[in-house]
């Protein structure tokens, strides 16, 4: 970063910077120089091997995490954090995006979403619907121009912790509220017939 420093201020222009891309995102933890984040999100800088050094760090980075919802673009977004940071005197900062897409959003009217809540009532399954979740996913491939077509998540299994080292799914369940691999399959069966019948 050109000599700048990682203080509680630059953290602070973190949020700046996110709120001027109009954007919402995962807030990195503030990790000192020369430390490891915990967590997909960080900020870090120096030497991060266990070998302390007390030179101050040539470089600096900050992962962020922008999560948006409609109207807005994944490139829109990018043009409006790096047009925030050439404002402020902050142009020399590279702005790396390693990946992201744009948001989704299906009517909950279409025939996907009844035919999942369909089938959620008929297992006596509690149903909520949520436009937006928190975690990510490339719905947009399915739900934007040119396929438009409703796109969701459907499932009566259970798992969770994704994307971690103890991430599960229950294969046989001995909780008659929890559905095993075999009845989550079985819904996905149910649900395709759900689907071609509304």
């Amino acid at each position: 970063m050109s000599g700048r420093t990682v203080d509680k201020q630059n953290r602070r222009g973190l949020l700046i910077m996110a709120a001027a891309a109009g954007a919402t995102f995962a807030m990195p933890r503030f990790v000192r120089a020369g430390a490891r984040g915990k967590g997909s999100d960080a900020m870090f800088g120096g030497d991060l091997t266990s070998v302390r050094e007390t030179i101050l760090p040539s470089k600096a980075t900050a992962k962020l995490d922008f999560r948006l919802v409609p109207d807005q673009t994944a490139a829109d977004a990018e043009a409006k954090l790096k047009a925030h940071l050439a404002k402020r005197g902050y142009g020399d900062i590279e702005v790396k995006v390693t990946g992201g897409y744009d948001p989704t959003q299906t009517d909950e009217n279409s025939s996907l979403i009844k035919a999942s809540t369909s089938v959620y009532q008929h297992e006596g399954m509690p149903v909520s619907l949520s436009p937006r979740l928190a975690g990510s996913w490339p719905g947009c491939v399915f739900t934007g121009a040119p396929v438009n077509l409703p796109a969701g998540h459907f499932g009566t299994g259970h798992g969770s912790r994704a994307h971690a080292p103890d991430e599960y799914y229950v294969i046989e369940s001995s909780n008659p509220a929890v559905q095993g691999m075999a009845e989550a399959t079985l819904s996905y069966v149910m649900h395709l017939y759900a689907l071609a019948s509304v």
